[in-house]
């Protein structure tokens, strides 16, 4: 008698935790609010596979989602004149960078800084301020955390903040 008391208790105890804790359902891959517009600009995207204006929007909403992976494949598996344009490069050296690959995303960004320095040809549109600036801090930065041998940001907090330290640090002279 005391042993199926016991084995009962046991039985309603499991089955109470099983109710609180539910059952285990697939957790989508963005949120309700973000799909639809996740949708729309990957439908554009498709739509228009040699324009970089909508590769480059739906690599930065990947960002904006916390999707790197995502804005490197789609960086990575764009045309040949998609990848050339600079801030699509720009855009996806971002995307390595949160995705933890500084070495690659060091390579991106110097590749930009060429591109932006170089004349440009007849017909092209050349780099914006902006986008040269981000560009620079951007390899200064990663060029300290490569030194340091940070090889992900969120994996080497501490290093990450002194390689940031040690790239943005600037020195004032004051003449009198």
């Amino acid at each position: 008698m005391k042993l199926s008391l016991f084995g009962l208790a046991v039985l309603l105890g499991v089955s109470v935790l099983w109710v609180m804790t539910g059952t285990q359902r697939e957790k989508p891959l963005f949120g309700a609010r973000g799909s639809a517009a996740l949708a729309a600009l990957e439908a554009n995207a498709a739509a228009r596979p040699d324009d970089p204006g909508p590769t480059l929007a739906l690599a930065q909403a990947y960002l904006d989602a916390r999707q790197p992976g995502l804005a490197v494949v789609l960086v990575q598996s764009a045309s040949a004149a998609i990848r050339a344009d600079l801030r699509v490069q720009h855009v996806g050296a971002r995307a390595f960078l949160d995705e933890g690959q500084n070495d690659a995303a060091l390579a991106a960004e110097r590749s930009v800084l060429a591109g932006c320095t170089a004349a440009p040809p007849a017909g092209v549109r050349r780099c914006d301020d902006v986008l040269v600036a981000s560009a620079r801090r951007r390899v200064a930065i990663l060029e300290q955390m490569v030194a340091f041998g940070v090889s992900d940001v969120q994996a080497q907090p501490e290093m990450s903040f002194v390689a940031y330290k040690s790239a943005t640090r600037e020195t004032r002279i004051s003449l009198e």
